[in-house]
């Protein structure tokens, strides 16, 4: 009797612990996903000079990979030329054997249905010295 005692008792400490310990991770997750939406948001409008939003960044480590939800970059140039860049989803997958190399570099990138509208302001050429549009697709 004492014996199935003693088992229930570590039973109950062991799942106990590992509630504490999922929990903790699943916090841990959120607060690193947290922190790496504010830095591709803050590095994304330094290199386009604009204003970079994504409303979701996850991680997933079964493949090892990045998904940033709901991405929009836009630039306003002088004049009223306009640039905005936007994607409900891109993600960013990689291989454990390169992560664990240290290169890091993705190996996909996949882009859903992205969406790119460019406004000139008035005047401007699309091609430098007055170049025609069709003459880039001769």
């Amino acid at each position: 009797m004492a014996n199935r005692r003693t088992i229930l008792r570590a039973g109950l400490i062991v799942a106990g612990l590992l509630a504490i310990v999922t929990t903790g991770l699943i916090l841990l997750k959120t607060q690193i996903e947290n922190r790496l939406l504010v830095d591709l948001e803050d590095r994304g409008s330094a290199i386009i000079g604009g204003d970079v939003s994504i409303e979701r960044v996850r991680i997933s480590l079964i493949p090892p990979s990045i998904r940033l939800e709901k991405v929009r970059a836009l630039s306003v140039g002088n004049r009223g030329s306009r640039a905005l860049g936007a994607a409900p989803t891109i993600v960013a997958t990689t291989g454990w054997v390169n992560l664990m190399k240290g290169g890091g570099r993705p190996m996909r990138i996949k882009v859903e249905k992205p969406l790119i509208q460019l406004t000139l302001a008035e005047g401007r050429e699309w091609f430098p010295d007055g170049a025609m549009i069709a003459a880039a697709f001769e």
